[in-house]
């Protein structure tokens, strides 16, 4: 066992001699050339990459040259910039090649915008009108008019709790609209009430 286990270290001792002679014959890596090319591809069509490079199966943004013979003077630098944004989003300097087939599943075959009722609305007050019909503004008051008869009796002056109308419910649900859509609710009722 113990001529054996002698011959087992020096084996190892030689191994670990012959790896550290063959790194010192490695050039350094500030004499080596680049031989990545990083690229980003997000199409999923079958299209051949680059003459002269091949995709590495575990990391597909790193394209490597097939032959040494092929060098980083070949390929155009306008294909290789890639912007990004400050939120993350990676810009290619080149568009994409508008003669390749888009893929089925790319292209849209629902047409976009209203649909049914929707369709047919042409101004804002028929738009409105869609949400708000006159069932439902009849309803709000009529809920309104129930509520104002319960604290009615809270206030001296019969003027400061009167009842509303269908006018007034419509009017004061547009305004409300019209405040959320511009987002500036001081001054939008200061405007919307004339003062």
């Amino acid at each position: 066992m113990d001529a054996q286990s002698q011959r087992v270290a020096r084996w190892l001792e030689e191994t670990d001699e012959e790896e550290e002679n063959d790194l010192e014959d490695l050039p350094s890596s500030e004499d080596e050339e680049d031989c990545c090319l990083e690229e980003r591809h997000d199409s999923e069509s079958e299209q051949e990459s680059d003459v002269g490079e091949q995709i590495i199966p575990d990391t597909p943004s790193v394209l490597q040259p097939l032959s040494e013979s092929s060098s980083d003077e070949d390929v155009p630098l306008a294909n290789l910039r890639i912007y990004k944004s400050k939120s993350g989003l990676e810009w290619q300097a080149t568009p994409y090649r508008t003669s390749v087939r888009s893929q089925a599943s790319n292209i849209r075959s629902r047409i976009c915008g209203p649909k049914n009722d929707a369709s047919a609305c042409k101004t804002p007050i028929s738009c409105f009108e869609l949400y708000f019909n006159e069932e439902t503004i009849d309803i709000i008051t009529r809920c309104t008019n129930i509520y104002i008869d319960k604290i009615k009796t809270k206030y001296q002056r019969q003027r400061d709790a009167k009842n509303t109308d269908y006018t007034e419910i419509r009017a004061m649900i547009g305004m409300l609209l019209m405040m959320g859509v511009e987002k500036k609710w001081s001054k939008n009722t200061e405007r919307f009430l004339g003062q």
